[in-house]
């Protein structure tokens, strides 16, 4: 078949009107999809097909727990703390994602289409997923560093006030949005990734422009993300340690802090590296190393965040977990703990209810 041939359908007028076979995906190649970096043949129905189906699984999870989320937040008075609003900001991020990415991905994926760099729809799809996965990783960060804070107590900090808490989420997003937009802009731009059924940032390019784009993200979008949560979850794991009286509570209270703390920590690591090392190999590595397998996985396993991340951050929190068995008939708010969590409790307690 001839490259000149082949078209391909426009997700905007044609949304996945014209599914795509293994022989089309063999002979479609990087001269054949209006001029990007990807190559499209290494790749058969069967793997569309497998792609497909977990993107449906965390779609269905991603969606399902983040609305739970600000279900509970609008319906319990008590849950709308200061404090919370960082986890209503992660829900709304990942529910961003969850919807207008993995939802739209599923879609696309197991419909067979292939995007074009020159369709309004993979601007569009680039922007609100990338917006939306900032947000919620620069979330994360702000959250570790508040419960860090607190635990510490530095300069008498016992949380965050209504001013703070709004100041804080009007910061995550307008951090997020500047680093978003600048691809719509001119400073890098969004392209097909992967599979050609999702756009991202243009990693392959050989633009100087556009390479200072990816390294200035990798730094201020990853980076000191991963520090700020690494250093302050160490800190708080420290100081639990060195407040615990008794042999009994130092065992408990360290176990307690270090599943935690190991437990975030390893699943933003998880999430995100395997990504973000993929990324820099293809911006400043040899190209000839990334096989197109290597551009997928990861990619795809960095969407996960969006069902395990409300589990983790929200439902491991205790006023959370008390507004859910209410909402579910299956238990009384506990006033005691209530009281103890006002107060401050322990070291251990705060890094649960902050």
């Amino acid at each position: 078949m001839d490259g000149e041939n082949l078209t391909i359908p426009n997700p905007v007028t044609e949304l996945m009107d014209t599914p795509i076979n293994s022989t089309y995906f063999q002979n479609l190649n990087a001269e054949t999809d209006g001029g990007n970096h990807y190559i499209y043949n290494a790749f058969t129905a069967t793997d569309y097909n497998i792609c497909a189906a977990y993107l449906f699984f965390i779609a269905c999870l991603g969606v399902s727990l983040n609305v739970l989320v600000l279900v509970l937040f609008i319906k319990d008075r008590k849950l709308r703390s200061p404090n919370n609003f960082l986890y209503v900001s992660l829900a709304l991020g990942d529910l961003l994602v969850a919807v207008f990415g993995t939802a739209f991905k599923f879609i696309i994926t197991a419909r067979k289409t292939l995007l074009r760099e020159e369709d309004g729809f993979c601007k569009w799809y680039g922007f609100i997923t990338y917006l939306g996965g900032l947000a919620a990783l620069m979330t994360l960060s702000v959250i570790a560093f508040v419960r860090c804070l607190a635990v510490l107590r530095l300069g008498s900090f016992t949380g965050l006030t209504t001013r703070m808490g709004v100041a804080a989420m009007a910061f995550i997003w307008i951090y997020s949005l500047a680093f978003t937009l600048a691809p719509l802009l001119g400073w890098n731009h969004y392209i097909p990734e992967g599979l050609a059924t999702w756009c991202s940032i243009d990693w392959l390019s050989d633009e100087t422009s556009d390479k200072s784009y990816v390294f200035a993200i990798f730094i201020f979008c990853f980076l000191v993300p991963v520090l700020i949560i690494v250093v302050s979850y160490g800190l708080i794991y420290d100081k639990v340690r060195k407040v615990a009286k008794t042999g009994g509570s130092v065992a408990k209270a360290e176990r307690e802090v270090l599943r935690m703390t190991l437990l975030m920590v390893s699943l933003f690591m998880l999430a995100w590296s395997p990504y973000a090392v993929i990324c820099m190999l293809a911006s400043f590595g040899p190209k000839d190393l990334l096989h197109p397998v290597a551009t997928v996985i990861p990619a795809m396993f960095a969407k996960s965040s969006t069902m395990y991340n409300p589990l983790i951050y929200v439902f491991m929190n205790k006023q959370f977990r008390r507004s859910l068995k209410v909402l579910l008939g299956m238990g009384v708010e506990d006033l005691n703990s209530e009281s103890e969590r006002a107060t401050g409790g322990t070291a251990t307690n705060q890094v649960a209810a902050t």
